[in-house]
């Protein structure tokens, strides 16, 4: 349901948002023709078709090629334009240089939670000062509890940026 609940919202966005554009980065094929089809505003994956009030699906799941899209578009705005992100999903990004690897070279431990840590760095402050929207799709990830009887749901990890999402986020939907 993560999917069609952003489809949702980023319809709304469109709606409510004066000059706004919505670019989803699918990663994955969750963005099926049944859940597109219930958008209001015109699904392109055509960039050159894509205009204020669309939605733009840009298929990708190498992470700096799309880190490098939300960057451009956020620096080179001469129309002040209002962006709508989505990511669907960071668990599902690839770094560029592990795609040649052999699967087991190009595994890391809490990879995505890493990408997602670096990502908030490197682009949280400017999307929030110039009022994008942003959303990650991706699972939350949590140390495995040890103690069955204890009754403290811990939600801290053990691999390197973990709990960015949390952190940077303003609201994270379970």
């Amino acid at each position: 349901g993560k999917t069609p609940f952003l489809l949702n919202v980023m319809d709304h966005f469109l709606d409510t948002v004066p000059n706004s554009r919505v670019v989803w980065c699918k990663a994955e094929g969750r963005l099926s023709e049944e859940n597109a089809a219930r958008v209001r505003h015109p699904i392109t994956y055509d960039a050159a078709e894509w205009k204020a009030g669309t939605i733009y699906v840009h298929r990708c799941n190498v992470y700096e090629e799309w880190i490098g899209m939300m960057r451009r578009l956020i620096i080179n705005n001469p129309t002040d334009c209002r962006y709508g992100f989505v990511t669907d999903s960071l668990d599902a990004m690839n770094l560029r240089n592990d795609i040649p690897k052999d699967i087991a070279e190009g595994n890391k431990v809490a990879g995505a939670p890493l990408l997602t840590k670096q990502l908030f760095q490197k682009m949280g402050l400017a999307m929030s000062e110039r009022g994008h929207l942003k959303f990650f799709v991706g699972q939350r990830s949590a140390a495995i509890k040890l103690d069955p009887y204890t009754k403290e749901v811990k939600r801290q990890t053990e691999g390197s940026g973990g709990n960015a999402a949390a952190h940077f986020a303003n609201e994270a939907l379970e």
